[in-house]
């Protein structure tokens, strides 16, 4: 998991262990055979126990049993003590080691009173704008509700990264239609994931709620029972249908139970997109979009407007794209490595979007809806890769793979009256839903809501639960990666990669205080009623 996440799970992963089938090729790709000496220990232990007899057994337990208690009760007591201010969880696991890092998480987990930056006030929008450095907008901003009554269709990119837009290999275009696509609405280019454990579908629970998702488990495992408030919900009182499309199977990371959390109407996976041209999960992107175009000429036909969230899956790690689906020639020395494979792949899932965009536009759906892509999360981790893709990485980009490119995700937003243009606001999949209510003409300046409209240009901070320590952050200008202490963070220009930046205490300690707004959004989450 550290090889390619850069993060250290706890016991609550065990939950997930039912879908390791369903990755079963990224495992595979992820293992090494060196990871066979992590076994050893059991083989000592095993050899040990041979020639002991049962009374021996029992005599030896009767003795030790309660000085090993003693002392482990004692010393994981130490152990949480110490470290428990330790913001950096891997220098945390590496100050506790494994046991003490499983227990102290599993304490935390189930007594909130031991939860650092815990809430002392009732929550309320004032806050949450107090925290953030905000103050109320006293009138509603231009953009406000220019695409008032439009369909609603967004689409979620699989191991999606922002660099892959620009990128150009040997005079080619990597994404040509998202190239074109940018020509014609507003690119956000500084977006990052703030996504958890869960990944795709705590992209999916982020952007239809502007709520963080939980730190130790997916959203859709924590969350999966509550009555979300949500952009489904709030389209719903407007009248709109509300409808989203996954090629595998719902019950996948419980997705058959975050869905109608959320307040969709219906879900499509599998039983109706069926098992032609499977690529990683289910079906191709081709197979999703030409599927997908029926449903949204049928939901027009009943003469009101809807909502489609439609997630794409083709571009999964490890990027083992079908031959027939290869349409982009690499270079020779990016042939079989990581990155080359990635490329191939989102090369693909452009080609793929590229037709589905031209068919909306041809039944006059496009003309008619507010379109949204977005990516998911990060596709290439620098734990994963080896020097060679490193290289390659490096030269394609210009300077080397950072924090910086990993956590950045595209944002595009097209809809007809709305002039293209960048909008270098800096913000997270968090700040999606308050900028499409706002377009939409909903106000949630009155809402729990944790993220802010992108096209209001304010100062905005925003961090990643899980893949950044605690305490790390990104904000208009500077990424900052916590260390144990705050001399031993690492600060570096946000828009000049691997410059480092003198940050100052004040700044630092400002950030601290979103701290607790994780905390507001974690007690304000669980404290919803369940789902009827």
């Amino acid at each position: 998991c550290y090889e390619q996440y850069g993060i250290v799970i706890t016991y609550k992963a065990l939950f997930q262990s039912n879908q390791a089938v369903d990755v079963h090729d990224s495992i595979a790709a992820l293992m090494h055979p060196v990871y066979g000496l992590l076994a050893i220990d059991f083989l000592c232990i095993a050899i040990m126990r041979i020639g002991t007899t049962k009374r021996v057994l029992m005599q030896r337990a009767g003795r030790l049993t309660f000085a090993v208690w003693l002392g482990a009760i004692v010393w994981l007591c130490a152990q949480g003590t110490l470290y428990r201010d330790v913001l950096n969880e891997l220098s945390k696991f590496q100050r506790m080691g494994l046991l003490a890092y499983q227990v102290v998480a599993f304490a935390e987990e189930r007594i909130p009173h031991l939860r650092p930056y815990k809430p002392n006030e009732p929550l309320t929008p004032d806050v949450i704008r107090s925290l953030k450095g905000l103050t109320k907008t006293p009138f509603l901003p231009k953009h406000y509700a220019q695409a008032q009554g439009k369909n609603v269709i967004v689409v979620q990119l699989e191991s999606f990264q922002q660099f892959l837009v620009p990128l150009v290999i040997d005079g080619k275009s990597v994404t040509p239609h998202l190239q074109k696509l940018a020509q014609e609405a507003l690119v956000f280019p500084n977006i990052f994931q703030s996504i958890s454990q869960g990944n795709t579908v705590d992209a999916e629970f982020v952007i239809n709620t502007s709520f963080y998702p939980p730190f130790s488990e997916a959203s859709s495992h924590k969350y999966g029972q509550k009555e979300l408030p949500s952009l489904p919900r709030r389209l719903h009182e407007r009248g709109y249908t509300s409808v989203t499309l996954h090629t595998n199977t719902a019950s996948f990371w419980n997705r058959d139970a975050l869905y109608p959390a959320l307040g969709f109407d219906r879900y499509y996976d599998n039983t109706y997109f069926g098992n032609d041209d499977v690529i990683a999960f289910g079906p191709s992107d081709t197979v999703l979009y030409e599927k997908t175009l029926p449903i949204l000429t049928d939901l027009r036909a009943s003469q009101r407007p809807f909502y489609a969230h439609v997630i794409a899956q083709s571009s999964h790690h490890p990027f083992r794209l079908p031959e027939h689906h290869r349409s982009f020639a690499l270079p020779p020395a990016w042939e079989n490595t990581l990155v080359g494979r990635y490329v191939q792949s989102a090369h693909y899932v452009d080609e793929a979007l590229g037709a589905f965009i031209a068919d909306l536009k041809q039944t006059g759906l496009w003309d008619e809806s507010i379109f949204v892509v977005y990516g998911d999360h990060f596709g290439l981790s620098p734990h994963s890769f080896d020097k060679k893709d490193q290289a390659l990485l490096t030269w394609a980009l210009g300077h080397p793979y950072d924090f910086r490119t990993q956590f950045n995700v595209p944002l595009l937003i097209a809809a007809p009256g709305i002039a293209p243009r960048t909008v270098t606001q800096v913000g997270g999949q968090i700040d999606i839903m308050p900028t499409l209510a706002a377009l939409l003409g909903i106000n949630v300046s009155e809402d729990i809501v944790f993220g802010q409209d992108l096209l209001i240009p304010l100062y905005n901070a925003v961090t990643s639960r899980f893949y950044m320590p605690k305490g790390s952050f990104i904000d208009n200008n500077t990424l900052y990666w916590s260390g144990e202490t705050f001399e031993e963070g690492q600060a570096r220009a946000l828009f000049t990669p691997n410059t480092p930046v003198a940050l100052q205490r004040a700044h630092y300690d400002a950030f601290l205080h979103l701290l607790y707004l994780l905390s507001y959004n974690d007690d304000y989450l669980e404290s919803l009623p369940p789902r009827k």
